[in-house]
């Protein structure tokens, strides 16, 4: 997983609290890891998430 600084067009996302956002509302990695969430049901969009989520420390 690279971290680019530049907005991968092929990876939207909204997630402004995750260190690889990008103000365009696109992933900066150049593939991300879909990873599935037990505590979800197995029919519905939560039941996968991101896991290459970082969160962002605005501290540095």
């Amino acid at each position: 997983m690279n971290h680019t600084h530049e907005p991968n067009e092929s990876i939207g996302c909204t997630v402004t609290d995750c260190r690889y956002h990008d103000r365009s509302d696109y992933c900066t990695l150049d593939h991300i890891d879909v990873v599935k969430n037990d505590a979800a049901d197995d029919v519905s969009q939560e039941c996968t998430d991101c896991g290459s989520y970082v969160y962002k420390d605005e501290r540095g």
